[in-house]
């Protein structure tokens, strides 16, 4: 099956658990191969505020693709959040040794 970009636009993006990630909006293409090498997913309000606003997407992480829906692999979105949380604890590490040396 093939698509248009203007078709896959807005596509809802969901887990295989069928949890909702967001809405596909738009594709990262190689201008070497042709090949599309991420899909750019902007994230639903339902996840974490720790999960960056977009979320990039590879090829080898998506299921499946049809005119009602993206299906990605959940880990995916598992291994998003847990990094955004490493990244926000590191901040809040770095933050503190900041204050600390200011004293």
């Amino acid at each position: 099956m093939r698509f248009r970009d203007k078709d896959l636009r807005n596509l809802p993006v969901v887990t295989r658990e069928g949890d909702r990630i967001g809405k596909l909006s738009a594709l990262v293409i190689d201008t070497e191969s042709h090949a599309v090498v991420q899909y750019v997913v902007v994230r639903s309000r339902l996840l974490p505020a720790l999960l960056p606003q977009e979320l990039l997407v590879h090829p080898s992480q998506v299921i499946s693709i049809d005119e009602d829906r993206m299906v990605v692999k959940g880990e995916f979105v598992k291994a998003e959040a847990e990094a955004a949380i490493e990244i926000t604890k590191q901040a809040a590490e770095a933050a503190s040794q900041m204050s600390r040396s200011v004293r």
